[in-house]
């Protein structure tokens, strides 16, 4: 118990069963099993496999742009048991020796665990873990994530470079998130309920495939193109600057709202949606349910006056058209709202609001 190893660059093979182990090693293709918990490794640049306990256990990559041994790009395998365990290729552990000392990118194959985990990833790979509480980070590459049995964080960065990742949640209570500068690209399914996402800032547009599990799950989405399931129940989705942008809901007391320069087509197959509108918005509402108990609330924001002044004014608004009733308003007309195979004398003051 208690082994300390320290080795240079070379390929090790190390085993060691009793816990406690601190392992330090240089780059190169090296392969590791340990038992017993809280184990610690410090490992650098190669081809790496590693068996890493039974718990508390922890890996950290290290390396220089210009310490490269090891194939490219970089691997790792890493294979968790038990609760709290950690793995990390993140900023200050490695660097591409650019600037902005970004990490180097590492494919990273993070396998096991039964929960509190805290993972972090930088240039591609995949995390499959089970659980509750698990914390997962990943930046720039492709990934496929499966992300624990509840409770369970996940967090994409794409500061510069494009990036597709898949999740896959279990349970209820996770939260997702993803942005930045780099192009991205977001598959999210599965969770039992309470979900949140949170997906753009503004910087880039982000295309995202959203099917959740559940009731009262939260979508928040900025600048975002794709489609969007939000689950069952009380859902809610908050959405601005986006476009080609498919939102369905079939739940009871669902709510959508509708930020500034956004343009969706909604599937309304829910039982008294609510549709918010703040912005210069414009949508497609297919089977909207005036007689469901729909109501849609013209609220403007963002410095723009408000054109109705009650709900007896939105209806008076309302024109006839081929493909059913159109609501247009602000300056220049510019936001729309088009009720497709809904006409004009089908709606009704109880149908809207300011």
């Amino acid at each position: 118990m208690g082994n300390t190893i320290d080795g240079g660059d070379s390929n090790f093979t190390i085993s060691s069963w009793t816990g406690d182990a601190t392992i330090n090693l240089g780059d190169g293709n090296d392969n590791l099993t340990l038992g017993g918990l809280n184990n610690t490794v410090t490992i650098g640049l190669g081809a790496d496999n590693i068996v890493a306990g039974s718990g508390d256990d922890s890996v950290t990559v290290v390396g220089l742009v210009s310490w490269l041994n090891g194939p490219a790009p970089e691997t790792i395998a890493v294979h968790f048991s038990g609760h709290g365990n950690s793995f990390y290729n993140g900023f200050y552990s490695t660097s591409d020796g650019s600037a902005e000392d970004y990490p180097l990118p590492v494919v990273s194959t993070i396998t096991g665990g039964s929960g509190d985990g805290n993972f972090t990833l930088w240039g591609g790979g995949s995390v499959v873990t089970d659980g509750l509480n698990n914390n997962i980070f990943v930046g720039d590459g492709n990934y496929n994530i499966v992300a624990g049995s509840g409770d369970d964080s996940v967090n994409m960065d794409s500061p510069f470079g494009g990036m597709t990742v898949n999740v896959t949640l279990a349970g209820s209570g996770n939260s997702v998130s993803g942005g930045g500068g780099g192009p991205l690209v977001a598959n999210i399914s599965g969770g039992t309920g309470d979900t949140t996402v949170n997906m753009g800032d503004g910087l880039e547009t982000v295309q995202a495939n959203i099917r959740l599990g559940g009731s009262h799950n939260t979508i928040t989405a900025q600048g975002m193109s794709g489609s969007v399931d939000p689950g069952g129940d009380g859902a809610i989705v908050n959405l601005t600057a986006g476009g080609n942008l498919d939102v369905m809901v079939h739940g009871a007391g669902d709510f959508i709202g509708l930020g500034d320069a956004i343009n969706a087509n909604i599937n309304d197959q829910s039982n008294g949606l609510q549709i918010d509108v703040s912005g210069a918005a414009s949508a497609t509402i297919y089977n909207f349910g005036f007689d469901r108990g729909a109501v849609l609330t013209i609220d403007l924001q963002f410095g723009y006056p408000q054109p109705f002044q009650n709900a007896t004014q939105i209806v008076d608004a309302l024109q006839q058209t081929s493909g059913g009733a159109l609501l247009s308003y602000g300056p220049d007309g510019g936001g729309s709202f088009l009720f497709a195979g809904v006409s004009v004398s089908q709606l009704h003051a109880s149908n809207f609001a300011v």
